[in-house]
């Protein structure tokens, strides 16, 4: 809670969100397309449709822009989207958002994830992302095995509620430990 009421606050200010604005966000260093990028934009727009207070935030670097703003124009939310280049502290994006979403069809890993987890956010992912095996308990409700289309809308409706949000939110931490650099070091000395 700390990050968030340290860092999460002015970040929201800057980016010209409210505090009582829900922020769904995509924190990714490119690859809009393999990061699922569309379908956040498409499941947003159902969810801004409904919910007036719904914002956007994407963080990421991609060369060909053109197709995404336009889609967000097309969809009506480009008012409610806010793109940002990659930035040296990202974590401070993290305590800014209510909602991660990386609807990703597949993903080695997805360090963001891990980061969002670590930051105590409930977390939208798909099933072929390798971090998605972190979700436990509740949290497994929000793995999807196709994460676009009706399937991602209504998990993010579902985050919506702040009682939701909250409790799956403080299982993240948890389940991002076991990844810490200190213990994955351990580890690795132990093996040698």
């Amino acid at each position: 809670a700390g990050g968030r009421e340290d860092f999460g606050a002015a970040k929201r200010a800057e980016l010209g969100i409210k505090p009582w604005e829900l922020l769904y966000g995509l924190v990714t260093s490119g690859d809009f397309e393999k990061r699922g990028l569309k379908p956040f934009l498409r499941a947003f727009a159902a969810v801004a449709a409904k919910r007036p207070e719904a914002r956007a935030l994407v963080v990421g670097k991609e060369s060909r822009m053109g197709p995404y703003l336009a889609l967000a124009r097309e969809l009506a939310i480009a008012d409610r989207v806010v793109f940002r280049d990659p930035v040296p502290e990202v974590w401070r994006y993290y305590h800014a958002i209510d909602v991660y979403v990386h609807p990703a069809k597949w993903e080695e890993f997805g360090m963001s994830v891990l980061e969002a987890l670590a930051c105590g956010l409930p977390v939208i992912t798909g099933a072929s992302v390798g971090a998605a095996e972190l979700l436990k308990g509740e949290q497994r409700e929000f793995v999807l095995d196709e994460p676009s289309g009706a399937k991602l809308e209504s998990a993010m409706f579902a985050l919506a509620d702040p009682s939701v949000r909250t409790r799956v939110g403080a299982l993240g931490p948890a389940a991002a430990l076991p990844c810490a650099w200190d213990r994955g070091a351990a580890a690795l000395h132990d093996l040698y």
